[in-house]
């Protein structure tokens, strides 16, 4: 009953700071052709820039992505070096190295499954 209260607070808790962080977005710059807004960023993604052709969503989605997938990679470097870490300090046990060697199998094969996901995406666009 407790865990079911606990975890009932939580998506509560998660929901309300969803609905928190959501904020109007300020247009300024109308495009001549559409009468479309050019919407303005409230966080700044580095990979994001908008044209004025109105293809806007298009654009951020691309972006995100593109960021969400930098950020992947940095990760399963990271995993990776944690991983040689915990391979290093093994000392000879087997199961500590068993486990490294699981690490370092999931942070390749997440890496791996990143990269098809993106050159899919790449190609898909591009034809």
């Amino acid at each position: 009953m407790f865990k079911t209260i606990k975890i009932l607070l939580l998506f509560i808790f998660c929901l309300s700071l969803f609905f928190y962080l959501q904020a109007p977005v300020l247009a300024l710059d109308k495009d001549p052709k559409t009468g479309l807004t050019k919407p303005v960023l409230q966080i700044n993604i580095p990979t994001v820039s908008f044209s004025t052709k109105g293809k806007w969503i298009g654009e951020y989605i691309k972006g995100i992505y593109e960021y969400s997938v930098a950020v992947v990679g940095i990760l399963a470097a990271l995993v990776l070096m944690f991983a040689g870490l915990l391979w290093l300090t093994a000392g000879g046990n087997a199961s500590k190295v068993d486990e490294a060697k699981k690490w370092i199998m999931a942070a390749i094969s997440g890496l791996v499954l990143m990269l098809a996901s993106y050159t899919l995406l790449f190609i898909i666009i591009r034809v």
